[in-house]
């Protein structure tokens, strides 16, 4: 279980649940589906292929979730019901009791249920059939109520079949007579009254867990074989990892060398994109787009490909860190968050104005933290949930941006104006590293994000922070190496002599030759104080590192134990 709630108005003010009610109004009469539905795409990817059980009306269904089958007892084109008669598509409706549904374990990635089974026979056979089939997502909503609904017999032997205690009604619970009803454009109705929505998702547990390792890429043969190599090193007994090369277009030969190199493992998959920004953004986060729409597996890590994994758990540490704490995302976060905090009235974030050093930790989503493209392992649901929402990408939806609105940006910017944010109300194009994407997990009360920071480094640049950096003793990223190294896409002019000297080290080893790159994770593991003006004191990197370095312990110790 990694959700359970009551339908509540604090969630009717989200931005998710305003937008999707706002572009998809509903009848007047669907008072409990103007939260059911807006949870449901919260927690579902849209482009996959899922079953719905109990025959959700298809006006939404199909909308919502175009490659989407239902379940249902009855054959429902034949229902004298406008809003499914002759609605669905042939190859859409399994006629079937939701108990024993005639598919395989496993059969789709996710399984969902509105507002249906409670008026089952037996609920808790339903579930256990959807729990079934689902790979690695239920999402399920229903009525509580004696009269219409499960009955409070029947959610004592919930609580007990998923061993977990139902939370306590809250006083915003939605409710049929609640006048704000009338701005979703519903009405109130006395009838309903006693009709409490209760919603909840379970998350597979399964070992071993199935991991995406996202890898964009461009012209770096020298870092990206290492890469690769040490990611293969460190593969995870316990996981069942694919790595996705997601190839930028790459005009020097580096990808088709990678592909001829690592042709025999059958776990690394390669994949070439054209962007249509390409030409004037390096916007890595549009390949990570593409590259979740791939993605089959229960979780999903992003990384960069000059990172190197230094242990085995790199990977399965973070996940245990989601699960232990309901996470929507754990990785590193440089500090992003506080250059691009928002600072508008209408949140009360908890960041301070001045900003913070993003210590080691459990970060509510009041706080507003940014997990780094460098490194963030997440559940592939909501990954993909905020990739299709917002996008990881940093440039504004529609690609190449024309040139009359090139124009009249800049003509605004001239005047001092305020440019349009055509992402509103999430932060606009132009942010990079996923950080419009991190803005919609924490203003949409998605789940909070757990830092694991920077400790140590190599050295650092004049103007652009640390390079070599060591993310805790679980990553290595030599940081930079498109922005600094690259005549297309170079970004930053003067990295300064130390980065250069590793540069050189590189570039005159042999292919092949790991011992440089052993050098510079040796020369990372140091302490010194960090920050760009070195003000942050040696003690509290060795602190981070020592808290990090405690939860890895207690991990290792859980999976002695369970072994």
């Amino acid at each position: 279980m990694t959700d359970l709630r009551w339908a509540n108005w604090r969630d009717m003010e989200l931005p998710l649940w305003r937008q999707w009610n706002s572009r998809n109004p509903l009848p007047p009469n669907f008072w409990q589906r103007i939260w059911e539905y807006p949870y449901l795409v919260s927690r579902v990817p849209a482009a996959t292929h899922c079953l719905d059980v109990g025959g959700t009306y298809p006006f939404v269904l199909f909308k919502s979730f175009p490659a989407a089958c239902s379940v249902d007892c009855r054959d429902l084109n034949r229902l004298d019901h406008p809003l499914h008669h002759q609605k669905w598509p042939d190859g859409r409706l399994i006629i079937s009791d939701a108990t024993a549904i005639p598919l395989e374990d496993d059969a789709f990635p996710y399984t969902f249920s509105i507002s249906a089974i409670e008026e089952m026979p037996d609920p808790i056979a339903v579930l256990r059939e959807m729990l079934r089939l689902a790979r690695h997502r239920v999402v399920v909503t229903m009525d509580v109520s004696e009269n219409l609904g499960l009955s409070r017999t029947q959610t004592r032997e919930l609580e007990q079949f998923l061993g977990v205690t139902i939370p306590s009604l809250p006083n915003d619970s939605l409710t049929s007579v609640d006048p704000q009803l009338a701005r979703f454009g519903q009405r109130q109705t006395d009838v309903y009254r006693h009709i409490r929505v209760l919603g909840m998702t379970l998350d597979a547990r399964d070992e071993p867990k199935s991991m995406a390792i996202l890898l964009p890429h461009w012209e770096s043969w020298t870092f990206l074989r290492p890469c690769l190599e040490r990611m293969q090193a460190r593969r995870n007994k316990n996981l069942d990892e694919r790595i996705y090369v997601l190839d930028d277009a790459s005009g020097d030969g580096s990808y088709e060398k990678a592909r001829a190199y690592f042709a025999g493992d059958e776990r690394i998959i390669f994949n070439r994109f054209e962007r249509p920004n390409k030409n004037h953004d390096a916007d890595v986060g549009l390949l990570l787009d593409y590259g979740l729409d791939l993605v089959q597996e229960q979780y999903v890590a992003m990384t960069d490909a000059d990172a190197m994994p230094l242990i085995d758990e790199w990977l399965s540490f973070p996940i245990w860190l989601i699960e232990k704490y309901g996470c929507s995302s754990v990785g590193l976060d440089t500090g992003l968050s506080t250059g691009y905090a928002r600072r508008d009235t209408a949140r009360n974030w908890w960041q301070p104005a001045t900003g913070y050093t993003p210590s080691a930790g459990l970060y509510d989503n009041e706080s507003f933290t940014c997990t780094n493209n460098l490194y963030r392992v997440m559940p592939t649901a909501l990954a993909r949930v905020a990739s299709e929402q917002i996008g990881f990408t940093r440039a504004t939806p529609g690609g190449e941006m024309p040139i009359g609105d090139r124009l009249r940006r800049r003509l605004r910017r001239m005047r001092g104006l305020p440019e349009p944010n055509p992402r509103h109300p999430y932060l606009p194009g132009g942010c990079d590293n996923g950080v419009a994407a991190n803005h919609f997990l924490d203003i949409n009360h998605m789940g909070p994000k757990f830092n694991l920071p920077l400790t140590s480094y190599i050295g650092l640049t004049p103007k652009d922070g640390a390079f070599g950096q060591n993310i805790c003793g679980l990553l290595f990223h030599f940081a930079l190496s498109t922005r600094a190294l690259s005549r297309e896409r170079r970004e930053v002019c003067d990295p300064g002599g130390s980065f250069n000297y590793w540069v050189d080290q590189l570039q005159r080893a042999a292919d092949g030759d790991s011992q440089v790159i052993n050098d510079m994770i040796a020369a990372s593991s140091r302490f010194q104080p960090g920050g760009y003006d070195r003000s942050v004191p040696k003690a509290w990197y060795e602190k981070e590192f020592e808290i990090i370095q405690k939860l890895l312990q207690q991990f290792r110790d859980e999976q002695r134990e369970t072994v």
